[in-house]
């Protein structure tokens, strides 16, 4: 799972600035970085906060984050079935 990827997809198919999205859910642009770099794990807090503030539900960012490496191999051909239709879906409702 790459929690960062999906929060700077998230953010920047939002057009915000990595410093704004730290500055309005309480964290520093250097700790965000981090994040989306993969190299800080950030707490269900911060996570919470960050979907709060895109007004999407943490299910978004974990699906978001998620890849065929995430996914049993007995799972992965539904999964890739389901895939584009979930992100069709996500996109339309809440992006």
């Amino acid at each position: 799972m790459e929690i960062g990827s999906a929060i700077r997809k998230i953010r920047r198919d939002r057009e915000l600035r990595q410093n704004d999205l730290a500055v309005s859910v309480g964290i520093t642009q250097a700790y965000l970085s981090g994040i989306e770099k993969g190299n800080k794990n950030p707490s269900t807090e911060v996570l919470n906060k960050i979907a709060n503030y895109f007004k999407i539900p943490l299910a978004i960012i974990y699906w978001d984050s998620m890849s065929e490496e995430d996914v049993h191999p007995s799972k992965l051909e539904a999964f890739r079935v389901l895939k584009p239709s979930i992100d069709g879906l996500i996109k339309e409702m809440f992006k």
